[in-house]
């Protein structure tokens, strides 16, 4: 079982944050020794929006059409469970001032995918530990953006209090083939 999740960059692109928060579940299991391939992995997707404040259902719509339509059905990935929760807003009225005030959460999805696990033993883990320890370790670079650097919605930029406007997703066309990541030593 992995999990996924990118809501800030739902404030650039819904579509794109639900694909990347599948991307990051999907990637979350690949150091697991899983059974099959990839179209074994199962998805249940939790949805939260708040629906009635002005473009957050059709950013729904957006994110839910490029997983459910798009995404998921080309990678032949089900979603075959999901829950919502569609008053993501909160209003009151202030004691003091007596002025009304609201906040509404960005549209987010979390992803969970899910399947069997050959031999959990042969799942790798994240620690680089010492020769002296294990033996030799070895550290993977993956760069599945091709070199594209996008920093919208990142924690970077929100660290640096931006939130930016280019999301790191792009069209399946121009999705990578490469299937050799790189050996860092």
């Amino acid at each position: 079982m992995a999990m996924g999740e990118k809501p800030q960059l739902a404030l650039i692109s819904p579509a794109a944050s639900a694909r990347m928060a599948v991307a990051e579940s999907l990637l979350n299991l690949g150091a697991a020794d899983i059974l099959g391939t990839l179209d074994r992995v199962k998805l249940s997707a939790n949805w939260m929006a708040a629906v009635n404040h002005p473009g957050e259902g059709a950013g729904l719509y957006e994110a839910v059409k490029a997983i459910g339509m798009e995404l998921c059905p080309q990678l032949k990935i089900s979603i075959p469970v999901g829950k919502d929760s569609t008053s993501m807003k909160a209003s009151w009225k202030d004691r003091e001032s007596g002025e009304a005030k609201s906040v509404t959460a960005p549209m987010s999805v979390i992803i969970t995918a899910v399947t069997v696990v050959e031999d959990v033993r042969n799942t790798w883990t994240p620690q680089l530990r010492r020769v002296e320890d294990v033996g030799e370790t070895i550290l993977l670079y993956v760069d599945l953006a091709e070199g594209k650097k996008a920093m919208g919605g990142s924690a970077l930029a929100q660290s640096l209090g931006q939130l930016g406007n280019d999301s790191s997703t792009r069209a399946a066309s121009s999705w990578p083939t490469t299937t050799s990541p790189t050996v860092v030593s």
